[in-house]
């Protein structure tokens, strides 16, 4: 996906779609260095989140710079915490699973698998918590930067 340079000055803007049949695994991420426009790829297997290369123009300034690198810290951050996320989910999960089947081709009920969901949750909330007001507080330091641009 191509985030136009339009969408950059007017949030509201639309994204424009550059490859919406390719799947993670066929899609090349381009040269950063010849991008013109932001470069939205597919979906990270692990995070589920969309990786953001961002257009370097030739006249930036260093607030600019500065707005594009700490947009970028803060990406790194979230691509961090939910790989790690959710690998400890899915790892869980699975071990759930296991544990909980009478024979290895039955699958868990939707009632079997909330007890899992509840118990995931109840023991990650601190974590989710406080990833939420960090990520707030780093959101809150990319806003001052990008109205100071």
């Amino acid at each position: 996906y191509i985030l136009s340079n339009y969408s950059q000055r007017h949030p509201a803007a639309f994204v424009r779609y550059a490859s919406s049949a390719k799947s993670a695994e066929t899609v090349e991420p381009p040269n950063p260095k010849l991008i013109q426009e932001d470069w939205i790829g597919p979906p990270d297997k692990t995070s589920n989140l969309r990786p953001i290369m961002r257009h370097v123009p030739k006249n930036e300034t260093i607030l600019q710079e500065k707005l594009r690198l700490r947009q970028a810290e803060v990406e790194e951050y979230n691509q961090k915490f939910w790989t790690n996320h959710n690998k400890r989910f899915f790892e869980e999960r699975d071990a759930f699973v296991a544990a909980n089947k009478s024979h290895p081709e039955e699958s868990l009920s939707a009632d079997q698998m909330s007890v899992f969901y509840k118990s995931f949750l109840d023991k990650n909330w601190k974590l989710h918590f406080y990833y939420n007001v960090s990520w707030y507080i780093k959101k809150h330091l990319i806003n001052v930067s990008g109205t100071t641009c």
